[in-house]
């Protein structure tokens, strides 16, 4: 995600019904907690960050962009939220699928939640939020 200072600007609208799960790597889960925390205290929605390590490349490889289906599958499987937000670097350029095939659509009926993709970027996150709850 791009620095969280743009969405410090941004007048934020109450969000307390939203209850979801961003994904994420290792590398950039530092700065993707800080926003989420943000986010969380300035719209008072449930937003939840998890950190998903990558079993098909190995534990070295910590970016979010390769990680595979399978490994967010294992990584949500136990966590509550009923949105699962996929920021778009983890599909294909096409945007239909991840590294392994899996579908977003076949991500959400194995995990039983929603899944929202959304650019990798605070403002855009905050824009697909206030889509989800507002339209």
């Amino acid at each position: 995600m791009k620095s969280a200072s743009r969405f410090s600007k941004t007048a934020a609208k109450p969000m307390r019904d939203l209850t979801g799960i961003v994904v994420t790597g290792v590398l950039p889960s530092g700065l993707v907690n800080r926003f989420i925390s943000e986010f969380n205290q300035k719209t008072k929605a449930s937003v939840r960050v998890v950190t998903v390590e990558n079993a098909l490349f190995g534990d070295t490889v910590t970016v979010t962009g390769l990680l595979t289906g399978e490994d967010i599958m294992r990584s949500v499987k136990d966590r509550k939220g009923e949105i699962l937000f996929i920021p778009s670097v983890l599909l294909r350029e096409t945007g239909d699928r991840f590294l392994d095939d899996l579908t977003p659509e076949r991500l959400g009926g194995v995990t039983g939640r929603r899944v929202v993709v959304f650019e990798p970027d605070p403002v855009e996150f905050y824009r697909k939020c206030l889509e989800i709850m507002y339209n």
